[in-house]
């Protein structure tokens, strides 16, 4: 079974971008782990904070049907937030080549299939170095957009993170918390009543 992972580049005002400094720490220190405890192949990927990169990479991958799919990006709240839905959205703002997804198409009102409450509370429970919380407010930039492609084109077994800055909070910090939610969606997914 395959989990992907994906994180964003640089962008304006994030020159380095917490969310693949966070795909880095878990790459080094849970990945791993989680690969041989749960027996799955972990697909990371660091992704160019572009529409066409996601159109690219991120549609084949969801569309291979992964077990779970997991993206992470930044923003500027000092919580990591597990985001739980895609809101109906028109993408306009420009990434990083100045380019939108160019056909004004309306993304419809999208929810993940994961038991994303369930998932924080067994979070909360390992005593988080970074507060975490659920949102149902992805943007409307490439982090949504990622999001929505996946739920979109892949089986609804996706989730969106949301991570600090690394001021508020260090990718080895987040990485810890990531890791809790990976390991508590596997244990769901995996267990023998799915």
């Amino acid at each position: 079974s395959t989990v992907v992972v994906t994180a964003y580049g640089p962008f304006e005002g994030h020159p380095i971008n917490a969310s693949s400094e966070t795909l880095k720490c878990l790459k080094e220190d849970y990945f791993p782990n989680l690969e041989s405890s749960f027996g799955v192949s972990i697909q990371p990927k660091e992704l160019e904070v572009s529409y066409a990169e996601v159109d690219n990479v991120v549609k084949p991958l969801v569309s291979s049907n992964p077990l779970l799919c997991v993206h992470l990006g930044v923003y500027t709240d000092k919580h990591i937030s597990i985001e739980c839905q895609c809101n109906e959205t028109q993408y306009s703002l420009k990434d990083v080549h100045n380019n939108t997804p160019g056909n004004n198409e309306l993304w419809p009102f999208k929810k993940s299939e994961l038991p994303l409450a369930a998932v924080l509370e067994s979070v909360l429970q390992c005593d988080p170095p970074t507060p975490v919380q659920l949102s149902t407010d992805a943007g409307k930039f490439l982090c949504q957009y990622v999001y929505h492609t996946s739920l979109c084109y892949g089986n609804g077994n996706s989730v969106f993170v949301h991570v600090p800055k690394m001021k508020d909070s260090p990718p080895s910090a987040s990485a810890l918390v990531v890791n809790h939610i990976i390991t508590a969606l596997l244990k769901h997914l995996l267990s023998s009543d799915v």
